[in-house]
């Protein structure tokens, strides 16, 4: 049987149990503690503290209050994926990266530092530095990742922009380099354009330099290759783009965050996307040589160094260019005092050096060459008719010229005074060439003043309203030019086409015609006292200079004569159309009128012999037939002549030819015709007998049918209509034989045909009618060789005709 304890020794195990439970209660309040005031330390961490398991979408388990800091976002948003995984707010770029170096640490059991850009809730991308590792799980659970991610934006800002001055002071100090050493102004920017992008320093560069009016002088670029042709041509026609536009009124550098929206006529705006554009002025001591213009990565586009740093290379240039322009110009002027110096000497045309007395003391070798001719030396006296004019300088002080004669030269001498000096300089000029084009002028003169003054075409010029000149032709048709009372330009033109004449001139005068013909009447002032005897004249206006002002040239040639003998054409044509017209209606009414008689004799016959009654009436019916025949006759040639009234309305001239079209349709499809139409719409309405002008198309359409009928090859015809010059325009054209040659008027005869079986006058009915319309029916050759009527009408007509 076990001894129990005694009661000390329950009392001491009793305290011993106490006391561990109160240790133990103050272990856990002190370990509560430490656990608060860790959470309280990671939650004021500048940095975002997390576990989360290992995983591409880095599912959150703990995450504290930095997270708000970083991203914006809660971390109840964060853990377990609630509102947005880690993982996606990793930039798309670095995702992979991210992942493959997570993984690399875990697989080395090492801890990983990783650089990257995250996403934050405004959208904002901001660059950290991620440190963690993997830590096991003692339970067997899947490993977790432990560390924190601190926000390096800043950071990585200063270090970028650290490496881009460097790189921009290096593109300074190559521009400097060059602009030392390069003294030829194309290569001079051309180089500077090349340093800017080498260094990667910007990404494209060109510039732009004009000389004092605006005008393009030069151009150079890098980076844009074919880009630049565009924005070249544009720069070459003066047309300047916005940001060249702007430094151009304004000092400093010029910047603009968004070219591809701000700067849309610019040529070079896609190329601009992503990126800020910076120009300036290439100035120098207050003036101006041109534009430097570059693109830069867009976050520095606000950055004030980088704008003194570009300013400040402008700047350079601009000094560059002053100095080549400077050297530039002492060279030219040590060109031109190298070619001074040496141009007494070398100058092909004499030069002298006289003092009073005549003694020629300098010569160059054109004066050696001129005093040799002249039968004179060096060191002699100047030929004797020049020292008259050398004597009469030295008493005057002002230059005097003469000219003398050697030879079959001719030589101008200019004897110049010298200040302060006691002798002259005389510079001789052969002038032989020039007088002999003077002299050739003068003859030409002369003879076109023979041509003018013996002309029969009446010449005259007209300036500022009033006659200057008229040639002796002109002046038989109005009279001289009278000095004390000048002729107004057309003051004896009749007065029923003064207005058609002032109308003619005032087109030339301003331009709306360079030449000007027209025919009208005129009463010359020496016909005055004879009844005013009109003559008809034929004129010509152009523009010309006279005495340094702009006149009228007028040729006028008097066609009184040749109208008369026009006039008598037109009767003997009439006459010949008369006679035509006679003989057509005496081989119309010959055989009906023969049958007539012939039908009389029997009826006296029948009379006579007492025969049936029948026979006799028959007889009667045939007379009364041919009689009709002849009256037919009778009344198509009274029509022909005394045509009926047109029934004029307001119409669409279409609506006659589609019906006529209609109308002829059948017949046109039975001889094979193809049928094309062509007419316009909307054709303004004109003044119109809708029924003759459908007979005046259908007559044209039945001749085209018929003229094609035994052709061979394919039978095509085509009708069209359309407006111009206020004329509507009707056209038929056919493949068939056509008009012959010289017969495009005399087919519109009456009577005259070339078909078997025709009357001939329906063209001759169909002119009529269209002339009645104010207008007029024409022939001519169609594009298939065939015939190609053009019946024209016009839109506003003569109100008689109306």
């Amino acid at each position: 049987m076990a001894k129990e304890p005694s009661s000390p020794e329950l009392e001491r195990k009793a305290n011993k149990i106490e006391k561990r439970a109160v240790d133990s209660a103050k272990s856990e309040e002190m370990l509560q503690e430490c656990q608060f005031s860790l959470f309280r330390l990671l939650n004021n961490l500048p940095s975002l503290v997390y576990r989360c398991r290992n995983n591409k979408q880095r599912t959150m388990e703990f995450v504290n209050d930095g997270c708000i800091d970083l991203t914006g976002y809660r971390p109840s948003d964060l853990i377990m994926n609630r509102e947005v995984s880690y993982g996606d707010l990793i930039h798309p770029q670095d995702r992979d990266y991210v992942w493959e170096e997570v993984q690399a640490a875990v697989r080395d059991k090492r801890r990983f530092d990783i650089v990257y850009r995250v996403s934050t809730a405004l959208g904002q991308y901001k660059w950290v530095l991620e440190r963690g590792m993997e830590i096991s799980s003692e339970d067997g659970n899947p490993t977790v990742l432990e560390g924190f991610v601190t926000d390096i934006s800043e950071h990585k800002a200063a270090q970028e922009r650290t490496k881009r001055l460097n790189l921009v002071l290096r593109t300074i100090r190559d521009v400097n380099q060059l602009l030392v050493k390069e003294k030829v102004r194309g290569k001079l920017v051309q180089g500077v354009c090349d340093s800017l992008v080498k260094n990667r320093g910007y990404f494209n560069a060109w510039v732009a330099l004009f000389d004092k009016s605006g005008g393009l002088i030069e151009t150079a670029e890098a980076g844009l290759d074919m880009e630049f042709l565009p924005l070249l041509e544009r720069l070459r026609k003066g047309e300047l783009t916005h940001c060249v536009r702007n430094i151009l009124l304004r000092p400093g550098p010029l910047t603009i965050e968004d070219p591809a929206s701000t700067c849309t006529e610019c040529p070079l705006s896609k190329s601009y996307v992503g990126r800020g554009g910076i120009t300036a002025r290439l100035e120098y001591g207050g003036e101006s040589w041109g534009v430097l213009v570059a693109s830069i990565p867009k976050y520095f586009i606000r950055d004030l160094e980088e704008q003194e740093l570009f300013g400040e290379v402008s700047r350079d240039i601009a000094f560059a260019l002053h100095q080549i322009e400077l050297d530039e110009k002492y060279k030219e002027t040590q060109e031109r005092f190298k070619i001074a110096s040496t141009y007494a000497d070398e100058n092909p045309f004499p030069v002298y050096r006289v003092i009073r007395d005549g003694t020629i003391v300098y010569a160059n070798r054109g004066g050696r060459r001129l005093l040799d001719i002249c039968g004179h030396d060096l060191g002699g006296r100047v030929p004797t008719d020049w020292l008259e004019t050398i004597r009469k300088v030295f008493a005057s002080g002002a230059m005097e010229e003469i000219e003398t004669e050697v030879n079959d030269a001719i030589f101008s001498l200019s004897v110049v005074p010298v200040k302060g000096e006691n002798y002259v300089n005389v510079y001789g000029l052969d002038i032989t060439e020039r007088k002999n084009t003077e002299k050739a002028l003068l003859e030409a003169q002369k003879r076109y003043r023979d041509l003018v003054e013996n002309s029969l075409v009446g010449i005259g010029i007209v300036r500022d309203g009033v006659v200057v000149y008229r040639n002796p032709e002109q002046e038989r048709l109005w009279g001289p030019v009278s000095q004390k009372d000048p002729a107004s330009s057309f003051e004896y033109v009749h007065e029923n086409d003064a207005g058609k004449v002032e109308a003619m001139l005032q087109k030339v005068m301003t331009g709306e015609m360079a030449t000007a013909d027209m025919e009208f009447r005129v009463c010359p002032p020496e016909t005055a006292g004879r009844g005013h005897e009109l003559r008809w004249v034929h004129c010509r206006v152009s523009l010309t200079r006279y005495h340094e002002k702009e006149a009228l040239l007028i040729n006028m040639m008097d066609i009184t004569d040749a109208k008369e003998i026009q006039g008598l054409l037109r009767i003997e044509d009439k006459m010949a159309s008369l006679g035509r017209v006679a003989a057509g209606m005496a081989h119309e009414i010959r055989n009906p009128l023969s049958g007539i008689n012939v039908y009389l004799d029997t009826l006296e016959q029948i009379y006579k012999k007492g025969e049936n009654e029948n026979k006799a009436v028959d007889i009667l019916r045939r007379i009364q037939s041919a009689s009709r025949k002849i009256e037919s006759v009778i009344k198509r040639v009274m029509d022909f002549a005394k045509p009926s009234t047109p029934n004029f309305v307001w119409s669409d001239i279409n609506v006659p030819v589609e019906d006529a079209i209609n109308l002829a349709s059948v017949t046109l499809r039975k001889v094979g015709v193809e049928v094309k139409k062509k007419l316009s719409a909307n054709l303004p309405k004109c003044r119109i007998d809708k029924q003759m002008i459908e007979g005046v198309v259908l007559n044209l359409l039945t001749n085209a049918s018929e003229a094609m009928k035994d052709l061979a090859h394919k039978k095509k015809m085509r009708i069209t209509s359309y407006v111009k010059n206020d004329r509507v325009f009707v056209t038929v054209s056919d493949s068939g034989p056509g008009v012959k040659s010289g017969l495009e008027n005399k087919i519109f005869d009456p009577f005259y045909t070339t078909k078997n079986g025709s009357t001939g006058i329906g063209l001759s009915l169909s002119q009529r009618i269209i002339m009645d319309h104010g207008g007029f029916l024409s022939a001519s050759k169609s594009r298939w060789g065939g015939a190609r009527f053009v019946i024209e009408i016009p839109l506003t007509q003569d109100k008689n005709l109306l």
